[in-house]
């Protein structure tokens, strides 16, 4: 599990801690289940698989995730991708 995962889950049980410890209202429960879930979509942002892209022909890269994209000039290092616009994950560009 990388390092920032773990903060994210250390930063959950703290929050689960002090609630135990407080009475909390309706309004504060529901704030705080607000902001777990933004904690999960984070955790999930994390966790996505790089998109490895490889170049088809002259000017057409196609990555792991199915996209097919393409570039006048240069490839995804040169034109500075550093994501997939379709996945989200880590552009990796794999050498022919």
């Amino acid at each position: 599990m990388s390092e920032r995962i773990n903060i994210v889950i250390d930063e959950e049980i703290k929050i689960e801690e002090i609630l135990g410890r407080i009475k909390a209202t309706h309004s504060d429960y529901f704030k705080l289940s607000n902001y777990m879930r933004g904690l999960e979509t984070k955790v999930a942002e994390l966790e996505k698989p790089d998109c490895v892209w490889t170049q088809e022909f002259e000017g057409e890269w196609n990555g792991t995730c199915g996209i097919s994209w393409g570039f006048i000039d240069d490839g995804p290092t040169e034109n500075q991708c550093n994501f997939c616009p379709k996945c989200g994950g880590k552009l990796i560009e794999e050498q022919p």
